[in-house]
């Protein structure tokens, strides 16, 4: 059986516009709810982890800024914040669009 590709190149370009797409949907803060951290040290979280899903790995709507603090908290238990996180993905979402209407 062959070997998952598990390596991340943080510098391609693809990788960058991932990040980057997210944490602008994510208005650069921890999605988690009740957290209030923003900007620094934000980071992307893959909702859908990247070893189980390559299909997935740049796609926006399988990313979530999280904290430091919140991310180490959701890594290797990531099966129990999927629904969670999808549905606050939704709403990031359908409020970026709500922004974009108005520029």
């Amino acid at each position: 059986m062959p070997k998952k590709n598990l390596e991340r190149d943080y510098k391609s370009p693809k990788y960058k516009k991932f990040r980057t797409q997210v944490k602008k949907r994510d208005q650069y803060k921890c999605a988690y709810p009740g957290c209030k951290y923003r900007y620094r040290k934000v980071e992307v979280h893959h909702i859908i982890r990247w070893a189980d899903s390559p299909g997935l790995r740049f796609t926006k709507a399988n990313g979530i800024t999280l904290c430091l603090r919140h991310h180490k908290r959701v890594t290797g238990n990531e099966y129990l914040y999927v629904e969670l996180f999808m549905k606050i993905v939704e709403q990031n979402t359908q409020a970026e669009k709500k922004r974009n209407r108005r520029v």
